[in-house]
Formats: structure tokens, sequence, C-alpha cells
């Protein structure tokens, strides 16, 4: 069962007499109370307010979710971003009174700590809420009525490794966090005994500036024994994520990775996918690390593939055969040339996906802003994601459909083998729009295979539409 750990912030009315201060309107129906005030001020009251922190925050927290106690700190700010009352929750809790202020709009603020959020800092996870909006009118009583539940203002970050990896270990070892500011998450080497007694198993919890600091850097550096050379070296290896934001937790694991060949280096993986990043020895000679072939390494690319199901026949131009037999450079497709009245796609995907994005670019200026006005990554304009599932992104998903551009969602992506792209209701929309469009679709699936080059870097699987004048 869903638990609120909740207090509700007692505050009795606002001390008015039951005949004297009320006022009713000119539609006799609506009381306002007569605060004693100044002219042009309300009173916000907090007498029905009531914060807390769902268990949803699970996913983000280390230990048991704060009490919602007296060190909550209230922020209200005007339109114009200014502080004008800061208290404490005991302030108010004490208090009979709600807080006078000027007729206009604010924002409230509720923070679980009244110290500055640290930079960064081991398990100290802070939570907040926002609530905008708040309109104040002169002479009348403004509740907070709507609960207000608080999530982590944080980035949460924590260090793992493998026991291939620490196998691996033969000294000293340390992996940086940073985000704006860093922490060191150190591996314990017992030279006695020649084994990692202990690692640093603590959440760092990472102040991200609203915003500010979007990309965290992942850095290793420690004495790794290498059965190539039969010989100690230190590694180094640096890596830097982006789309950093609050309430995430990053998974950092070192793990063995494994080539075409067999051969096994290491990899870093986050959030539960592998991200192409190897660990070197970037101190001496700049040469990977090898390990033992691994007889279970994954090959090639996944057979991943993406093929027309309908609109392409042996009478079109591309052929269907043609465009089914290229698996990433695929002919452009005239939409003039396409056969009967429905057109589409199916990415094939065996082991089941993990990761899938496509970036919608056009020749076509109109296009390409129209696509770019319902995107929401700014440094990817025109990129869909299609596994990530939050609101924001599965409304970019949602407003697609406006072209007829139907994208699948995320529960038809993730971990699916076959993903159907019905591309039928767009033929219509897309002949307005004259020139090439072209979807990169970029895909990673539970192997952590994807398309590549020959020099082992991801390559789009790509759908290239021609509409002529």
């Amino acid at each position: 069962m869903k638990k609120l750990l909740a207090l509700l912030l007692v505050v009795s009315g606002l001390m008015v007499s039951c005949s004297d201060d009320f006022q009713y309107n000119n539609e006799g129906n609506t009381p306002e109370v007569n605060l004693g005030l100044p002219e042009g001020y309300g009173m916000l009251s907090f007498g029905e307010m009531q914060i807390s922190i769902d268990e949803s925050e699970a996913l983000v927290r280390s230990t048991e979710l704060p009490e919602v106690d007296g060190n909550y700190v209230i922020k209200i700010k005007n339109a114009e971003g200014v502080v004008v009352e800061e208290c404490q929750y005991k302030d108010i809790k004490e208090s009979s009174e709600g807080i006078a202020l000027l007729e206009g709009v604010y924002t409230l603020e509720v923070c679980s700590t009244s110290d500055e959020i640290p930079a960064a800092a081991w398990e100290k996870p802070i939570y907040g809420a926002t609530k905008s909006g708040i309109e104040v009118k002169a002479g009348q009583v403004t509740p907070i009525t709507e609960p207000i539940t608080c999530t982590l203002l944080q980035c949460k970050v924590t260090v793992d490794y493998n026991d291939d990896f620490l196998a691996m270990v033969k000294g000293a070892c340390k992996t940086t966090i940073t985000i704006g500011s860093s922490l060191e998450y150190n591996l314990n080497w017992d030279a006695t005994e020649g084994k990692v007694k202990s690692y640093e198993k603590r959440a760092g919890y990472f102040d991200v500036n609203n915003g500010a600091n979007t990309t965290m850097e992942v850095k290793f550096e420690g004495s790794i024994y290498d059965e190539e050379s039969e010989s100690v070296k230190t590694m180094r290896q640096s890596k830097a994520f982006e789309g950093i934001e609050a309430r995430q937790w990053r998974q950092v694991r070192f793990v063995k990775k494994v080539n075409e060949e067999g051969n096994a280096s290491f990899e870093i993986v986050i959030d539960s996918y592998v991200e192409d990043d190897n660990l070197g020895t970037e101190d001496m000679t700049g040469e990977e690390s090898v390990l033992a072939p691994d007889p279970n390494a994954p090959k090639g690319d996944g057979g991943i593939m993406l093929l027309n199901v309908t609109g392409l026949t042996e009478n079109t131009n591309p052929t269907k055969e043609a465009w089914n037999a290229e698996k990433t450079e695929k002919p452009i497709i005239n939409m003039a040339n396409i056969d009967g009245n429905t057109f589409t796609f199916n990415a094939s995907i065996p082991n089941g996906t993990r990761e899938f994005y496509v970036d919608i670019t056009s020749t076509n200026a109109d296009f390409n802003s129209a696509v770019r006005a319902i995107t929401v990554d700014d440094e990817n304009p025109g990129r869909i994601y299609l596994t990530k599932t939050d609101d924001i992104n599965r409304g970019v998903v949602t407003a697609l459909s406006n072209f007829g551009i139907n994208f699948p969602t995320p529960e038809q992506v993730i971990n699916k083998t076959d993903i159907l792209f019905d591309l039928t209701p767009a033929i219509e929309p897309l002949m307005y729009y004259q020139g090439i469009h072209t979807f990169s679709m970029y895909v990673r699936d539970s192997e952590g295979c994807t398309h590549r080059d020959d020099n082992l870097v991801q390559i789009p699987i790509k759908l290239t539409l021609e509409v002529e004048e």
C-alpha cells in the first residue's frame, strides 16, 4: 500500500469575529473577509495545506524517507521571482494567522531543509516542491488546499563493479563522479590478502542547479592486471553522460566488455544500458587491455533490421526486395511510387529493445520547424525518444500523430522484438511538404548490440522519403 509520510500544517483560521468581519459582494453570495490590513493586501492561509513525500520516491532513496518536520522551509516568491516571505514549517504551525501579501500572483516553494542544498554530499537526499500560480486578491483569503507532494531535488549516483572487474583489481582504484562538483568512490585494496576488501557503496547526491549541471563525468583510475602483458597497469578512462536531472538515480556499473571477436575488456554501464566506452591504458601505451576470449560474447549487431511490410512491391522503385536487402543505407522511397493505400514498416530486434530513438530531419524548412516545435531535447532538435516513459516524451509521440506519423508507445517498444511503424496516415500530410525527409533510427538491444560501422561506432537505420513537386 502506498504510504504518505504526511503532516498536516494546523493553522487555526485567521482570528476574525463571526459577524462584523464578513462582507458580501454585489452578487450577494461570495463572502469577503475584513482582515484589517492595509488597502491592496490579502491573506494566504495554510490551514488546510498538507506536505507529504510519496513512496514512489523509493526509486531514488537509499534510506527511509525523512519525516516532514518543522525544519521544512517555505518560501513565497512574487511574479518577478523575488522572495517576499520565508519561514519554517514550525513557525507557521505555531502561528494562528496566515501571511499577509499584496494582491498578485505568487509561487510557493517547500524544501526539507533550511540549509543550502550541498553541491555534492554522501547520503543527504533533500526533498522539495513548487506550487505556482497562487493568486492573492485584496481583502480575501486564499487557502492552500491541495496537497503538496515533495520529490528529490538532486540526482542520486551509486557506483558498482561486477565480480569479473573486481578480480582484475591489483591495487588502489577510485571512480570520481562529477556533476558540477565531485565525489570520489574508492575501492579499498588489501595488499596482505591481495584483493578488494570493500568499495564505496554509499549514494552520492548532486545538486543539478535547476538544470544548469546536466552533464555527469565518470572518471576511473586504478591498478588492473592485464593478462596479455602479464603485468599490472594503471588504467584510466573518462566518460561524459548527458541529460542529468533531479529525481534520477544514475547507477554506474563497471563490467566486462566483449567485442565481436570475443575478446573482453571493460565497459561502463549506466541506467541499465551499456555505453560504448572502454577502459584503456591511457597513461603508458594507450593500448586497450584485453582479457581472455569470452565464448558468450554477443556477435555482430544483434540482427537488428528495419523491414518494409507494405507499400513497396516488386513493381515499385525501389522494390521491396531491394529496400529490405540493405541494412542501413536503404534506397530513398519516392512517395509518389508507393503501391496501394498502406505504408508500414517492422523493426526487428531479436534480443529485445532496450533503447530506441529517432532523429527526424528534412530539406523542407517548414517540415523541420513543425517537427522541432513539438520535440523537447534542445540539444538534439527533432529527436523522438520511444523508450522514455515520462509524460513529456510520451506527449511528443502523441503530438506526432497530428502529422499522421504514428510512432509506437514505450510499452510497444521496450523489451519488444517486433515493433510496427504504421505510416499510412502520414502519406497524405507528407505530400504537402516537398523535399527529402529522413528518419534516422538508433537502436540498442538488451545485449548491448547496435548497428555499427567498421570502427564500431553506432550508426542509424535510415528511412528516407522523397516528395517531389
